[in-house]
């Protein structure tokens, strides 16, 4: 029977495509890893058309080429890890529908997987662009079309729906639907293709989205306190915050310090909620395991306001349970340190670089040695591993086993992008891929592993994620604001960054970028 009609439907309209069928790419299942390709009024295929019919579609993933494997009734796409955007081109043919001039058919389908951030593509002509969570435009050659007509195909069929003068449009989204949408511009250009002649072209563009993909998150109350050369981490549903600088940047004396720790409930964040505190601290590090929270370090100013700056770093270390709402200490450092990081590998606390600030007229003493602490022993206890550089103000995330060390300033006051590597099952060091941009990205960048690999922000306001298999960065998004020494951390699918300094203030504000 379906031969039977596809044959009916070749006769009718010769090589041509059955009369309001389109090419949309659709996500498979929740995850972003497979998508199909259709040919239909909408967005499951069309037994009755043979998809063969698309199959000159030349797709691509980010800008690289991908392949279709030919299913039934559709084409099957292998997506790679955290891509973002799929589209691509069909040069049908030309066609003619009775005593109509003759034109040349093309297809743009565009799949968004996941994030709304969509910039218009020089290799779509025709493509239908999201700006905001329910505004879009029609783009020809990177021009708005007026008076577009889109359609929308899925959930619900609407349309037409005309575009404004800018090419614009409104559509109101529900975050758990899958949406398909279409457009069509018609240019009088006459040419030749496959030995045929045609009059016009007629572009047709597809959308593909999830309604979720169009919408921001819910913007997160600001800290309580602009903090920079804070402490943060993630346990459970909560963000907590630790301490920080509260004054101008350089400025330091016993007021310029805080030592309060504050959560903030993921699933429901309304407000922060305020937890037993501990001594005033920066440059310290937070981190969290097994349902509690580590403090490591930090430096204490400890000179009255308008005196001269007399700061000490601390051996102190300390473990909060939320659960009873105390604070416990634990073994002091070796040596006092702050300006580090830590990251935990399994059981491990890691503590990479710092210093050993003496106090008012003492010089600083670098570290030359990283830190662990294995909470998997009853004996808690810090052992020292060797360290091939002496840097502060830098950031750590793990990659697997690894402890990656981002950036950091030297003893000679020089602002690295190198990145150092730690094998933890070894104790080897290696070098990774060094941070993008100018030098100062360098410079007291924040950090954190998500999806068990590293992000970092950087001081051009650039985040960025390392490669799949360790090779480079990638950028994923951008702040509004730049700034130094805040705190990364990853949530679900959220990349959220907290407080921070530039231009000598201090920051309350809490972004959101959503994870590719």
């Amino acid at each position: 029977m379906r031969t039977m009609v596809l044959s009916g439907l070749l006769m009718l309209w010769g090589t041509g495509p059955v009369l309001g069928h389109f090419i949309f790419i659709v996500p498979e299942g929740q995850g972003d890893g497979k998508a199909k390709v259709v040919f239909s009024e909408g967005l499951e295929p069309d037994e009755a058309v043979d998809v063969k019919l698309i199959g000159k579609t030349r797709l691509r993933v980010d800008g690289k080429g991908v392949s279709m494997t030919e299913g039934e009734q559709a084409y099957r796409l292998e997506l790679p890890k955290g891509a973002r955007v799929v589209g691509g081109e069909c040069r049908y043919g030309v066609l003619q529908r009775g005593q109509s001039k003759p034109f040349l058919l093309m297809y743009y389908p565009k799949l968004i997987l996941g994030s709304r951030l969509d910039a218009p593509r020089a290799d779509l002509p025709l493509e239908i662009v999201a700006t905001s969570k329910r505004r879009f435009v029609v783009l020809f050659q990177g021009k708005p079309v007026s008076k577009a007509e889109v359609h929308v195909v899925a959930p619900l069929t609407q349309g037409p729906i005309v575009t404004g003068e800018k090419g614009e449009f409104e559509l109101e989204v529900n975050r758990s639907e899958l949406y398909g949408l279409r457009a069509r511009y018609i240019e009088q250009v006459s040419g030749e293709f496959g030995e045929k002649k045609y009059d016009e072209v007629r572009h047709y563009a597809t959308l593909v989205f999830r309604g979720e993909a169009m919408i921001e998150p819910a913007a997160l109350p600001p800290l309580p306190r602009a903090v920079a050369s804070f402490g943060a981490d993630v346990s459970g549903e909560w963000l907590y915050v630790y301490g920080g600088h509260c004054a101008r940047t350089h400025s330091y004396s016993t007021e310029a310090v805080v030592g309060s720790l504050h959560r903030l409930n993921l699933t429901e964040p309304r407000e922060w909620e305020t937890l037993p505190g501990g001594p005033g601290l920066q440059g310290l590090a937070l981190v969290a395991h097994g349902g509690k929270l580590y403090r490591i370090g930090g430096m204490e100013p400890r000179n009255p306001p308008r005196e001269k700056a007399d700061n000490h770093s601390v051996a102190q270390c300390a473990r909060f349970d939320p659960q009873t709402g105390r604070w416990e200490a634990l073994p002091d450092l070796p040596q006092p340190r702050s300006s580090h990081d830590a990251v935990v590998v399994g059981d491990r606390i890691y503590v990479i670089g710092g210093w050993w600030m003496k106090g008012c007229g003492q010089e600083s003493q670098w570290h030359e040695t990283a830190l662990v602490l294995d909470l998997s022993r009853h004996d808690l206890k810090w052992e020292s591993i060797a360290q091939p550089f002496r840097r502060r103000a830098l950031a750590v995330a793990r990659f697997g086993t690894q402890v990656y060390v981002l950036g950091g300033l030297s003893e000679d006051n020089e602002i690295h992008k190198t990145v150092h590597v730690l094998d933890t099952n070894t104790g080897r060091w290696s070098e990774g891929p060094s941070l993008p941009g100018f030098d100062r990205n360098g410079f007291a960048p924040s950090a954190y592993t998500g999806r068990d690999r590293p992000h970092a922000a950087l001081a051009d306001g650039r985040i960025i994620r390392l490669s799949d298999m360790g090779q480079g960065w990638e950028e994923i998004g951008r702040l509004k604001q730049p700034r130094i020494a805040g705190r990364m951390v990853i949530a679900g699918d959220q990349v959220i960054v907290l407080g921070g300094a530039a231009h000598g203030d201090n920051f309350d504000v809490v972004d959101r970028v959503r994870l590719p």
